[in-house]
């Protein structure tokens, strides 16, 4: 768990520096837009090709074919947060993986907070891949984004740059 762990800590590093310098994040041209907020604030962001996309209440599901490994992406407003963690603690409780512990770490730059949570999770006894990442862009509509992340420690490694593509992506226009 130490790789993720670093990993998600340069992802989380890399997704302050480029918010705060660019204003956006880098949109790959081959992957599928899809919105996951069509209100104020308008989000989109691109899914790597051949992912299965499915509308969710607050936002998008997107998957591999193999459903090996799963995003959420999600948008909400203040309050809602620990209603989107229960309706996923739910969902983990359902399909059998068993949270054993977390770890958090969040970042703080020119008002907007981006955080990370590590779950220590099992599948069928198995370590598991598991975190949400929450980013409060301090939007004026008051809307944060929350990325649930599922995925088999193999798919985890196969689709790292797919995924890190996937976030880079993320577009926020404020209307």
């Amino acid at each position: 768990m130490t790789c993720l762990s670093t990993r998600l800590s340069r992802r989380l590093a890399g997704f302050v520096a480029l918010m705060i310098a660019l204003g956006v994040f880098v949109v790959p041209t081959h992957a599928a837009q899809v919105e996951l907020s069509p209100a104020r604030p308008s989000i989109r962001i691109d899914t790597p090709p051949g992912w299965v996309n499915t509308r969710i209440p607050r936002g998008v599901q997107t998957r591999t074919k193999d459903e090996e490994l799963f995003v959420w992406m999600e948008v909400y407003r203040d309050g809602e947060y620990n209603a989107v963690i229960a309706e996923h603690s739910a969902y983990w409780k359902a399909e059998g993986v068993v949270i054993r512990g977390s770890k958090q770490e969040t970042e703080e730059k020119d008002g907007r907070t981006f955080s990370i949570t590590q779950v220590d999770a099992l599948w069928n006894g198995e370590p598991t891949v598991l975190y949400y990442m929450d980013l409060d862009l301090k939007l004026p509509s008051g809307r944060k984004i929350v990325f649930t992340y599922w995925a088999s420690p193999k798919a985890d490694q196969e689709h790292t740059a797919r995924v890190e593509a996937l976030m880079d992506s993320i577009t926020v226009t404020e209307r």
